[in-house]
């Protein structure tokens, strides 16, 4: 609760920041996933038991979730300390495998039910974290009823194998991957660079609009013209959502007349496409649509071959 703080706090200095909370926590969210069902990624049982045992994004952890390693490394020194003899002990302890484990069930079961992306793997890093600080000790200690006893333990035995699974197989494959396939990721790494340094020059006034690379954006501090940074809420809302209360508060587009215009209305000077989150296609057909001159100047730029693409406004 004192972590979700800080993120509400900023909502809470802004004259309208509740209704901006509720329509962009809730309605929008729930209007994008009961709409857009048609790119849904369902997922059957072997499906999912074949992305946990193969995808790495449970132990390859983002340099953004280190600030949340004290959570497991409290819990792993607090939960090992000498167990309590008392048997009242036994109703408070047993609550820790009772909501690990119904955490764990219950994504597993909107993994099956609603949509899946590995990424979502990581939403079980601190259950899993509490069941396994749990398990030595409270199995020998406390006593549980026979069923809980075996239920946990399996639970245990099925999460602790994909996790070491990964660590042992999946990690040093991918390790190994990079090592004989480097040259793609070098050649993008180079544009990058090169695209951030011409971004970087530019005389004031002009202003770039990178929807498919945020980085652009937040390493050299200049605002997105758009509300959200999310590519999905750029590109796919303009064929799979309706024009709501909480899309026009929200200022996300909802047609491709709508998406066109904020790809290329002012202050824009300056698109660079990143071809590997959208089709090239989508900002072509708006750049045939519209009444200024673009060029395409990727070639000028020094990156041709790789997936950025760069158009400048004509006068």
């Amino acid at each position: 609760m004192l972590l979700s703080l800080p993120f509400i706090l900023p909502y809470l200095l802004h004259h309208d920041g509740l209704a901006l909370l509720k329509a962009g926590g809730w309605d929008l969210l729930h209007q994008w996933n009961s709409e857009r069902s048609h790119i849904r990624h369902h997922l059957r049982l072997p499906e999912l038991l074949k992305a946990m045992y193969w995808e790495r994004h449970f132990v390859d952890f983002p340099f953004y979730g280190l600030p949340l390693l004290p959570i497991p490394i409290l819990l792993f020194l607090n939960l090992y300390k000498s167990p309590s003899r008392d048997p009242r002990s036994w109703a408070a302890a047993i609550w820790i495998p009772l909501l690990s484990s119904s955490f764990i069930l219950g994504l597993w079961l909107s993994y099956l039910k609603t949509h899946f992306w590995s990424h979502y793997i990581l939403l079980e890093a601190v259950p899993i974290t509490l069941l396994f600080a749990w398990i030595p000790q409270g199995l020998a200690q406390i006593r549980p009823p026979y069923a809980l006893r075996v239920g946990f333990t399996w639970i245990g035995i099925i999460v602790g194998s994909f996790i070491v699974f990964n660590l042992v197989v999946v990690e040093p494959v991918r390790f190994l991957g990079t090592l004989f396939l480097p040259r793609e990721n070098s050649a993008d790494t180079q544009a990058q660079e090169i695209v951030y340094q011409r971004l970087h020059s530019l005389p004031p006034g002009q202003h770039f609009f990178a929807p498919g690379d945020p980085s652009f954006h937040w390493r050299l501090q200049q605002p997105m013209p758009v509300k959200g940074i999310h590519r999905a809420w750029i590109f796919d809302p303009a064929v799979s959502l309706s024009s709501s209360a909480a899309t026009q508060r929200m200022g996300i587009a909802t047609s491709p007349l709508e998406r066109c215009h904020q790809l290329l209305s002012q202050p824009t000077d300056i698109i660079v496409w990143s071809e590997g989150k959208a089709s090239l296609a989508i900002l072509q057909n708006c750049l045939a649509a519209s009444d200024g001159v673009w060029q395409d100047s990727t070639e000028e730029w020094g990156i041709p071959g790789s997936k950025y693409h760069i158009f400048q406004r004509r006068s």
